[in-house]
């Protein structure tokens, strides 16, 4: 992009409406062509005008792989306006573009097949959620035949195929030479996958039925009545994203793929809707049945479930491809763009709710959506057969129970002491007011904190302030001039500057962001507060942070199944906020903002060195495993290896110990090397290289070279697993955990000698290696956890308790613990934290274990061996909960 960003040539080619306020960038003529045809057999969109070099370069890759086709290439943006932004208005430009020229120079040429470069995909596809580098695959010998459906998709505007490329700059360089890297060998896949499709015949599309039932009641009685097995996918339009206040206005059905039926909510009977779930013999489909399911549920259908999820199934079979529904349309059926229609009446008439529009085109968005679900299953459910067997288990067994397990808890929400919370919120603004007067004294005079151009004045101003390098020892520094003051930099501004001024900054801003993330404001500035959670008007925004997502007292948060690469589930959503479960600061005053219920107290689980355990899982027989087991420190262990190699001193273990963890006989030089192992441990688990080690302790790299080799002599088979991963990757494309699952890294099937300095890439090298490493450990982390929520959650659901999961942070998991329960559920979850869900590799015998606390506050609590030696402080938490409780009633 940068080449097209460089040259200011006004051009005569573009005759589009913005043309008078443009910049175009011309180098060469548009088009240029290998025939006189007015129609062609490809059809080539580039993303910009390139350089002349790079185009020449083009040329003869196009001249010499399609010599016996025809083929043109045009230029899928014709012109840019001067006030153009590269991450907000591209969409919107190629979609510009292409409906004042570019679509009639498509149709003129009408070709067979379409390649894509870069951006240029847009054109197609109109949409921000499908990008280029979705349809990266494994290359070579590594692709599986049922992957080249995610190297392309369907135009049913153009009537043909469209296979992306990625964007020239990443892989020619600007002297037209081709890059030694894995966007080169995908170039020339995709060019040789456009041929085998001209030699495919066209396929009929089906006639699609979209139905408006008057009697919905009627085709619900029909699936009762059919005693052949059926599949049904359901869809629901609403009028928000509140699941307890907006209105669920309609439910979509289809039972085949071809038809859609739109029934609206208020005429169906929740009786017979209800014993239409009950039937077991029908499998219920659903695109992201987190949010379907809780609309049903909270508007009376109880029986509510799903028995497939095509947004979980996409993400367990690709999880680097997009989830969204619109985006999979293209990739795996024929009718990309039906949401369009809608889209543009939306913006034609300024609506953002779609009971807004009018039926007839509500109707045909809505029994499309459902169409498409059901086509999606059909093809996953055909995909799963075609992958690894694991991969159909690990949906089948372990993602798709999760889902009604997450529901329900979303559902639960957590209490929230109001009271409190506003004590708690002053305090906070207090603080703020205390930094803001002191950050103004030192610098001389008042200025607005978050402005990065007053700042930077300020900064600058500073004695012995000095401005940071990168590693190339250019200032960081905006495009304005401005210091660059993120997050990461002001940290690393007063660990090398020490500036009492910035560290001011720091909690200054960490004050004002959790702030912010209650939905308080930090000025004075009266919001009306609709929900009236209080006698008066408070500072609040009740459209941002914690207050968006409450109800009737409850904060209710989100989590997503398919959020993460590894496997993981991650926070988000909300009522009318995302809630991060993951982000919550650690401190008892603010955890404190969360209240049991009278007669309960809040408890945690989670697991003792999960991860680590876990490596060593993986990892085999060894001495980590040793370590494990013998219940030693693994950072003292490592410490033996280091007195070893850095100074040639033989110490024993328990030595070390004592001198760093029994007070009293603590040795200054012998804990910073014990802090040191454990930099190594951290490091060294996920693939440290000599230079990384080097940077880290900063020293010369072969002494970083001496750390790396402590590491591996304390612990040969974390080294031999590391080289055994990374080779397994390159040649597969992929990583497993412990319970099968997939972390597919496509771009390690070719390492080329560029690879490593390809900037213009998407992605980094390095970070995909040590992704290979990280996937198996984290993802198993992560699925053990869900397992292990999803049977504590089933079986709290058979024995009718009354204690409830109400939040889950990565491997921990929070309860409201009724108090007459804890003998029982402390049974039934250190059970199932603890089941061994997988096999150890090479007969390792470390196990994982979790414990159990709880008291008045998440996170800070005791066991039940404790509460027992202490029960007159227990009863004392009892009453704090209690009253607590009361006050909140008032």
């Amino acid at each position: 992009m940068l080449d097209f960003l460089k040259k200011k040539i006004i051009s005569t080619s573009c005759n589009c409406s913005i043309r008078k306020n443009a910049i175009f960038y011309d180098t060469f003529k548009y088009p240029f062509s290998n025939t006189k045809e007015s129609k062609v057999d490809i059809l080539i969109l580039l993303e910009f005008q390139e350089t002349e070099h790079r185009t020449n370069s083009l040329k003869n890759a196009f001249f010499s792989n399609f010599k016996d086709y025809t083929f043109a290439v045009i230029p899928a943006l014709g012109c840019t306006p001067k006030n153009f932004k590269l991450d907000s208005d591209t969409i919107s430009m190629y979609t510009q573009c292409k409906k004042e020229n570019i679509k009639k120079l498509i149709e003129q040429y009408s070709p067979k097949v379409i390649i894509t470069s870069g951006r240029s995909l847009y054109t197609i596809t109109e949409s921000k959620d499908l990008k280029p580098y979705h349809f990266f695959v494994p290359i070579g010998g590594a692709l599986q035949e049922y992957q080249k459906d995610d190297t392309w998709i369907y135009s049913s505007e153009f009537n043909c195929k469209v296979f992306s490329i990625p964007p020239i700059y990443q892989y020619i360089d600007y002297k037209g030479t081709f890059k030694d890297v894995y966007e080169t060998k995908f170039f020339f896949e995709q060019l040789n996958r456009t041929k085998e499709v001209l030699k495919e015949r066209k396929e009929r599309k089906s006639e699609l039925k979209l139905l408006y039932e008057k009697e919905p009641n009627n085709l619900i009685q029909s699936y009762l009545n059919n005693t052949n097995k059926q599949i049904i996918a359901i869809d629901t339009e609403t009028s928000g994203l509140n699941y307890f206040e907006d209105e669920l206005y309609s439910i979509q059905f289809s039972n085949d793929g071809v038809t859609g039926s739109f029934c609206v909510f208020q005429s169906i009977n929740k009786e017979l809707l209800n014993e239409l779930f009950s039937k077991k013999d029908i499998i219920f489909v659903f695109h992201h049945a987190q949010f379907d399911l809780k609309m049903l549920k909270s508007n009376g259908i109880y029986n509510a479930r799903c028995d497939f999820d095509t947004m979980l199934a996409s993400h367990s079979l690709n999880e680097n491809s997009p989830n969204g529904l619109k985006s999979l349309t293209w990739l795996y059926t024929i009718y990309g763009g039906y949401e369009l229609k809608l889209q543009e009446y939306f913006k034609k008439y300024k609506i953002d709710n779609f009971l807004q529009a009018p039926q007839q085109i509500l109707l045909e968005y809505a029994c499309m959506d459902v169409i498409i679900t059901r086509q999606l299953y059909d093809y996953f459910v055909k995909r799963f057969e075609l992958d690894d067997i694991s991969v159909k288990e690990n949906f089948y067994n372990f993602v798709m129970p999760a889902v009604e397990m997450i529901t329900d808890i979303e559902m639960t929400g957590v209490q929230i002491d109001f009271n409190y919370l506003k004590e708690y919120v002053n305090k906070l603004k207090q603080k703020v007011n205390e930094i803001e007067n002191n950050i103004y004294k030192i610098a001389g005079k008042s200025f607005n904190l978050k402005s990065s151009k007053e700042l930077t004045e300020v900064l600058k101003k500073i004695p012995e302030f000095k401005i940071l390098k990168d590693d190339k020892g250019k200032e960081l520094l905006t495009k304005n001039g401005d210091l660059v003051l993120n997050k990461e930099v002001l940290e690393r501004y007063v660990k090398e500057q020490d500036h009492e001024f910035l560290k001011q900054i720091i909690e200054y801003n960490h004050i004002t962001k959790e702030i912010s993330q209650f939905g308080y404001s930090i000025k004075k500035e009266k919001k009306n507060n609709k929900k009236k959670l209080f006698e008066v008007e408070e500072e609040i925004d009740n459209e941002k942070g914690f207050l968006a997502s409450i109800y009737n007292g409850r904060l209710y948060g989100g989590y997503k199944l398919h959020g993460t690469e590894t496997g993981r589930m991650s926070g988000g959503g909300g009522l009318g906020s995302t809630i991060n479960w993951q982000n919550m600061p650690k401190t008892p005053e603010f955890r404190k903002i969360f209240l049991a219920p009278e007669g309960y107290v809040i408890a945690y689980s989670d697991y003792d060195g999960m991860e680590v355990s876990i490596y060593s899982q993986i990892a085999g027989k060894g001495p980590l495993e040793n370590v494990i087991l013998s219940g030693k420190d693994p950072h003292c262990y490592t410490c033996i290896s280091l007195f070893k190699l850095l100074e040639n001193k033989n110490i024993s273990y328990e030595e070390i110990f004592s001198k760093t963890k029994i007070e009293g006989q603590e040795d200054k030089h012998f804990k910073q090397m014990r802090t040191n192992s454990k930099t190594l441990n951290f490091q060294g688990l996920y693939g440290a290289t000599k230079y990384g080690l080097a940077n880290s302790f900063g020293v010369e790299i072969e002494a970083g070279e001496k750390y790396l080799n402590a590491f591996y002599q304390s612990y040969p088979e974390i080294e031999k697993y590391i080289k055994y991963n990374r080779s397994f990757a390159q040649k597969n494309g992929y990583v497993k955990t412990l319970l099968g699952r997939k972390r597919r890294l496509p771009e390690l099937t070719y390492i080329g000698e560029d690879s490593y300095k390809n900037k213009d890439s998407f992605f980094n090298l390095g970070n995909l290696m040590n992704a290979a490493l990280n996937a198996p450990v984290q993802g198993t982390s992560g699925q053990t956890t869900l397992i292990a929520m999803t049977n504590i959650w089933k079986e709290f659901k058979k024995k009718n308790v009354k204690t409830r999961i109400i939040i889950n942070v990565h491997d921990e998991i929070v309860f409201e613990l009724y108090i007459p329960e804890i003998q029982e559920t402390e049974k039934i979850i250190k059970y199932w934290m603890e089941y061994p869900y997988y096999k150890n590799i090479a007969g390792n015998e470390v196990k994982l274990t979790a414990g159990l606390e709880y008291g008045e506050i998440w996170k800070y609590a005791h066991s039940t061996k404790y509460w027992n030696e202490h029960k007159e402080e227990f009863e004392i938490v009892k009453n704090n909960i209690n009253e607590r409780n009361q006050k909140n009633l008032h």
